[in-house]
């Protein structure tokens, strides 16, 4: 009898952790394993890469209020979650002033889904294994029963301000935590170290053939325009955490030393107009260059000479 393992995910919208999830499902033997596909919002650029095997759940109204505006689920009539939902973006806001965080967003997603919880539903089928691929993990936490349960993180923590005391409830429900890498195991780790045991490392599953095919897809025309210059790339969210505010100021620095730079920024996120003002004040206009949603952004990699990783320092 196959294992019935469940994989819960928000979208598959561009994004790292999304062409991940693609990788994982991809790399799975159907054979062995029966897999039900939970994403909260049917939409993505990525969605068209969904392989056959896994059986997508269908989209369940409650959980994908987390993908849309308050506007937007009280429009929808579920005026409980709206106003949950404002209740946290509104003790983020607090907090967030009283201790001086620059993004307060990862509280207001952390509070949005405590004071949610009562509204949402649970899954009636039990799995041997559920897999909650980005944070936070309240869902297959507490909505899911299964065997075994694993949530996985991306994120650098030494970036990132969250609540610790609710972070801690939400971990206490999972069997197992999976960082990506070394680098974010260690700054995890670090913030919980009483953790350590139950945290373990497995890398992005990205297949050759598909890096290859999804790098064809189409040509790099902005990077093109500007052959002749030093050629960066760097691939990220627009957020304080991936610290493009430091790449910029960097790129001054190389172009006031002479070097005839063309930066890329692939993304998109809250921090798109101050970081467009910033290379506005730095006169970088020619330099660096936000190109939003790119779904080619792997065949960008052919045209480059260096990648750049987006980190905050």
């Amino acid at each position: 009898m196959k294992k019935k393992v469940l994989i819960a995910s928000f979208d598959l919208a561009i994004g790292g952790v999304e062409r991940s999830l693609i990788g994982l499902l991809n790399s799975i033997d159907y054979q062995e394993y029966a897999v039900d596909l939970m994403l909260f919002k049917h939409e993505g650029e990525f969605f068209s890469l969904l392989p056959e095997g896994p059986n997508l759940l269908p989209e369940n109204p409650a959980y994908s209020t987390f993908r849309k505006s308050i506007s937007q689920i009280i429009r929808d009539g579920r005026y409980s979650i709206a106003v949950s939902r404002i209740f946290a973006k509104y003790i983020s806001g607090i907090k967030g002033k009283m201790m001086k965080v620059e993004e307060p967003g990862y509280l207001t997603i952390q509070y949005g889904w405590e004071l949610t919880r009562p509204f949402l539903p649970e899954l009636s089928k039990e799995y041997d294994l559920a897999i909650g691929f980005l944070w936070p993990h309240h869902f297959i936490g507490e909505k899911v029963k299964a065997k075994r349960k694993v949530g996985w993180i991306h994120t650098d923590y030494s970036n990132i301000f969250i609540d610790k005391k609710t972070e801690m409830k939400m971990w206490k429900n999972l069997d197992q935590i999976v960082a990506v890498s070394e680098e974010c195991s260690n700054t995890f780790v670090n913030q919980f170290p009483h953790l350590k045991e139950k945290t373990i490392v497995i890398e992005n599953i990205l297949s050759q053939d598909f890096v290859r095919q999804q790098s064809e897809i189409q040509n790099a025309h902005e990077i093109k325009k500007k052959l002749g210059k030093t050629i960066i790339v760097s691939v990220g969210r627009l957020s304080h955490a991936k610290g493009f505010d430091n790449a910029i100021r960097a790129c001054k620095q190389l172009v006031d030393k002479g070097y005839d730079i063309a930066w890329f920024v692939v993304g998109y996120g809250s921090l798109e107009n101050e970081l467009r003002k910033l290379i506005s004040e730095l006169g970088l206009e020619n330099h660096f260059f936000l190109l939003g949603k790119k779904n080619e952004s792997l065949s960008l990699y052919k045209s480059m000479r260096y990648i750049c990783s987006a980190f905050k320092i």
